[in-house]
């Protein structure tokens, strides 16, 4: 089964107490970006968007990559997310504060991602996180701002390494020869 980052995401973004996303609440708070420049879904609902808010990027990035020169193949997966929230227009000490809220959100989402990664290792051959090949050293974050309407906030960003070994397997029946 493969990893769905954006089910993955909206589910913290709805259990966790900074942000409390639901669907049937007039105020947005999980939102689908098609880039961290494009933040389109969010500019669409604009007028609803609530503070703090979560963007996730919803298109795969990636590479494939050999496993120590072995004939075994990695696919390393790039997902990013920004966390967001609005601040005083024309004021610094907002604007800084607005950075060190988004900065705590991404350290509580960071420790969900350990903990998950925790118990889908503890509990082989179920997948109920998909976060088992999260790996901490590749988590890269920068301050953003201001976007739309003053908002400032944290983008991040992680690749999981996952085998894909079955996914590569060449068939005949598959050309003409």
């Amino acid at each position: 089964m493969a990893f769905d980052f954006t089910a993955y995401m909206k589910g913290i973004a709805e259990t966790l107490k900074d942000i409390r996303h639901s669907d049937k609440s007039t105020e947005r708070r999980f939102f689908r970006i098609s880039s961290v420049m494009n933040i389109d879904e969010m500019l669409q609902n604009f007028t609803n968007a609530g503070s703090p808010c979560i963007m996730v990027e919803d298109n795969r990035t990636g590479r494939y990559q050999e496993a120590n020169g072995s004939m075994s193949y990695m696919d390393n997966q790039s997902y990013s997310f920004v966390i967001m929230k609005h601040c005083e227009q024309f004021d610094a000490e907002s604007r800084e504060q607005v950075k060190k809220d988004c900065e705590a959100i991404m350290k509580k989402i960071i420790s969900k991602f350990k903990k998950d990664k925790a118990y889908d290792l503890q509990h082989p051959g179920e997948t109920r996180t998909g976060m088992r090949d999260f790996n901490m050293s590749t988590i890269y974050y920068q301050t953003i701002g201001p976007v739309g309407d003053n908002y400032y906030g944290m983008l991040v960003q992680f690749a999981r390494l996952e085998p894909v070994n079955a996914d590569l397997v060449y068939d005949d029946d598959d050309w003409e020869v």
